[in-house]
C-alpha cells in the first residue's frame, strides 16, 4: 500500500462546514485546478474527471464519512484501488487543520507515474480550501 499525504491546511471554519460542502461531490470541482482537469462529471454521491496527461479518476462519497473524517473511495472508473481521507481537525470553533491522506494499491510502475502528480493535486486542493475558507 502506498500512502500519499498532502500538506496541512489551516481553514478558518469548523469541520461541519467542510463536511456540508463536500458531502455533495458536485462541489469538489471548485477545489480542483481547472487547467489540469477535464471531462468532469458529477452528482451528489459520485464524480469523475481526467487528470491531464494521466488517468480518469472516479470517486464515491463513503457512508463512513464523519464531519472530521471525509472518506472518498475509488470507483470502477479509476485505474487502481484507493481511498482518499480528508481529515479536518478542529482547533477552536472557527479554525481547523485539514490534510488529505490517500492510500492506494500501486504497482511499482504506477507508483513512479502517479505519486508526484497526486501529491501535487492534493496539495493544490488543500491550498484552494485555505483560500476558500479564509
Amino acid at each position: 500500500m502506498t500512502r500519499i499525504e498532502s500538506e496541512k491546511g489551516h481553514l478558518k471554519t469548523d469541520p461541519k462546514a467542510v463536511y456540508q460542502d463536500l458531502s455533495n461531490l458536485n462541489n469538489l470541482k471548485k477545489y480542483l485546478p481547472t487547467d489540469k482537469i477535464s471531462d468532469w462529471e458529477s452528482d451528489v454521491q459520485t464524480c469523475s474527471f481526467k487528470v491531464m496527461g494521466t488517468y480518469v479518476i472516479g470517486l464515491k462519497f463513503s457512508k463512513n464519512s464523519t464531519e472530521e473524517h471525509i472518506v472518498l473511495v475509488a470507483t470502477d472508473k479509476s485505474p487502481f484501488p484507493f481511498t482518499i481521507n480528508l481529515h479536518v481537525n478542529p482547533q477552536d470553533e472557527n479554525h481547523s487543520i485539514a490534510q488529505i491522506i490517500c492510500d492506494a494499491e500501486l504497482n511499482m510502475m504506477l507508483k513512479m507515474m502517479v505519486v508526484k502528480p497526486l501529491k501535487g493535486l492534493f496539495d493544490y486542493i488543500i491550498k484552494k480550501a485555505d483560500t476558500y475558507y479564509s
